[in-house]
């Protein structure tokens, strides 16, 4: 939130004293690469706390769609609870920290299934667009456009040098 005020204001978002002069006290330092303040402006138009409850229950709303996703995915198991199941072992409680610390996780995630599940309909240039978008915010994802090599997909030179030059 603070980041983006700075960048707002024409100062550097990676700043943190900048930021925490702005903040009047202790912020996380901003790590996410220079495309993704823009995802964070729109919040400094609202107070922080609006901000902050927005941007949380947003997150939930997103959360419940990476659900339905995963669900769509593997539709048809007859062994939806084991995945629940393991979900939630696997996860502990790092899903309620990743709420809690407002981390973009889930929003990467999201896009990722949802390109998953794209490429699995044979829906690639959506697969890659939705690739690309979450490596907006993480650099990271762009590795998932090497899955194109695993599949018999034509064009699929095409599709990972224009996906990396976006």
């Amino acid at each position: 939130y603070y980041a983006a005020k700075v960048a707002a204001e024409g100062g550097d978002p990676y700043n943190v004293d900048l930021a925490r002069g702005m903040a009047g006290g202790y912020v996380h330092q901003y790590l996410y690469p220079p495309m993704a303040i823009r995802l964070f402006r729109p919040f400094t138009y609202l107070s922080f706390e609006t901000a902050r409850d927005i941007w949380f229950w947003l997150r939930v709303v997103l959360l419940i769609a990476l659900v339905w996703v995963w669900r769509r995915i593997l539709a048809g198991s007859d062994r939806m609870w084991v995945f629940y199941l393991l979900a939630i072992v696997a996860f502990n409680d790092s899903l309620y920290l990743d709420l809690k610390a407002g981390n973009v996780t889930i929003i990467e995630q999201l896009l990722l299934w949802l390109g998953f599940l794209c490429l699995v309909n044979r829906k690639v240039a959506w697969f890659c667009a939705l690739v690309v978008a979450a490596s907006l915010l993480k650099g990271m994802p762009l590795l998932f456009l090497g899955l194109l090599f695993l599949l018999s997909v034509e064009r699929r030179w095409w599709y990972v040098i224009g996906s990396t030059a976006v």
